[in-house]
Order: structure tokens, then C-alpha cells, then sequence
């Protein structure tokens, strides 16, 4: 299958599944953000896109997948304007994707086979001293969260739950029984992924959100589509923290990531 046929085939199923994609999205996507288990005051913490940040995740099956982050701008105006969103304007976010699946592409060597969509719904505002102090909770490998930093050219510097696994972010060999940051890996990681002039100082009270997403999966080949919901990032116990699909059951390990 030439590329052009299979970008085709990708905006195709897009365009067709947008309407479930979008009611997905009212449905899951967040509204607030948490912050009862802080002991910080985040007043000035700007959380106001992170109801418009979506993740792109794509991959031609065959490589690691590449990811990007972008806030919707239209949405977050609406919001700002009127407190209502509806189907036109989230249409609005087609060919944004197109445009950033397009770009990823020149980057496998294959035509785009899968792609990952996802926004975030639910997310907690901590500092970096009481993340670090949290993940003394959870056994290694099994943290089941996204986290964000604040960014300089973009209000949030998000990595995924499965960036940061597939990175081993929070992994402090094999010796230590719980989840812990990796210094050298995250730092080596936030600087491929989002440059290092964004590098976070790390201090004690740097502003850290834990996230979980939700989303959908379509895979070019098939015409498969699949709503992506995150469990509840509970602790210890791997067999409770997992994506559940609708309607059908898919190894979320076809996307990976780099």
C-alpha cells in the first residue's frame, strides 16, 4: 500500500468516526483539575487548556511510535467566550491532526498504520517533592499516570503514562522494589520530546500534574476503532490498572512508544 493511499484511508476513518470521537470526548474529557492532595496553593498554576490538550501517538507498526501534544486554541476561546463547545467547532480539530500526522510520518519509514488519539480526564496538581514521595506507593513499573511540567513555549510539557514506562522515567533498576524518577532517563527523554530549553528546574515546589487520558485507537489497515478509557491509577497491584476498549479487546502494545 503506497503512503498516499494509506493517509488517505487514515483521514478517511477520522472523518467517519469524528462524531463518536467528539461525543467520547464530552463525555470523558476533564473539567477541573484536583487539587486536594496538595499541600500547595496552585492559584497561579494556568490549568485553563488542559481541557483543549490533546495527545497524538501514531506509528507505521513496525517502529516505535512518535508523539506530539497540542492545545486546540478555537476550543479554549469558546470556552473562555461562552462555556459551550459543540460538534462544529470541535470539527474544527481534523485537520489539525492530519497536519501532525502528516509531519510525524516522515519519520518511519512505512505509511502510518495506527494511530492514538487521546485528551486528558482526570488530572491532580502536586509539587515535584510530594510526586517524587508518592511514587514510594507504587511498585516499580506500576505507576499508571501520566505527568506534566510546565513549559515555556507551550503552557504543559505532557508525557503519557506509557512514554514514561517505555523510558523507564520512573524506574531505579532493578534493585529498588518501588517506583522512583530516573533522572537521566526523564531528562534525556523530555529533551528529545519537547527541546531543552524546556528542561524543568526540578526544584521541590515546581508545579507537577499527574494525569490520566482518555481516547480512541484506529487502525489504518483494518478500519478498526476503539474507545480508549484509563481505569483508576490505583497502587501496588498491576491487575486493576489497565485501559479498558469499547467494544472490543486490543493489546494497547501494538502503539509503542519511544
Amino acid at each position: 500500500m503506497s503512503e498516499t493511499t494509506s493517509m488517505n484511508g487514515l483521514i478517511t476513518h477520522l472523518k467517519n468516526n469524528l462524531p463518536a470521537i467528539y461525543e467520547h470526548w464530552v463525555q470523558t474529557h476533564i473539567t477541573q483539575v484536583n487539587t486536594e492532595n496538595s499541600t500547595r496553593n496552585f492559584q497561579d498554576a494556568a490549568v485553563d487548556t488542559l481541557p483543549f490538550t490533546f495527545i497524538l501517538s501514531v506509528s507505521d507498526s513496525h517502529k516505535k511510535a512518535k508523539v506530539v501534544t497540542f492545545v486546540i486554541d478555537d476550543l479554549v476561546k469558546l470556552k473562555e467566550v461562552d462555556n459551550t463547545s459543540n460538534f462544529s467547532n470541535f470539527e474544527k480539530i481534523s485537520p489539525v491532526i492530519m497536519a501532525k500526522v502528516d509531519t510525524l510520518s516522515e519519520k518511519f519509514d512505512a505509511p502510518i498504520a495506527w494511530l492514538r488519539f487521546e485528551w486528558i480526564n482526570k488530572a491532580s496538581l502536586t509539587t515535584w517533592s510530594d510526586f517524587q514521595q508518592s511514587l514510594k506507593g507504587f511498585k516499580r513499573n506500576y505507576y499508571r499516570s501520566g505527568i506534566a511540567f510546565t513549559g515555556v513555549r507551550e503552557p504543559w510539557l505532557l508525557l503519557t503514562e506509557m512514554e514514561l514506562n517505555a523510558n523507564a522515567c520512573l524506574y531505579m533498576g532493578n534493585t529498588v522494589s518501588h517506583a522512583g524518577v530516573n533522572t537521566n532517563n526523564l531528562n534525556v527523554y523530555l529533551k528529545a520530546r519537547h527541546g531543552s530549553s524546556q528542561i524543568p528546574d526540578f526544584s521541590d515546589y515546581l508545579p507537577i500534574i499527574s494525569f490520566n487520558t482518555a481516547g480512541v485507537f484506529i487502525d489504518e489497515h483494518t478500519g478498526e476503532y476503539h474507545h480508549l478509557i484509563h481505569s483508576h491509577a490505583l497502587r501496588v497491584t498491576a491487575s486493576c490498572c489497565h485501559y479498558r476498549l469499547i467494544p472490543l479487546s486490543l493489546s494497547l502494545s501494538r502503539l509503542r512508544i519511544t
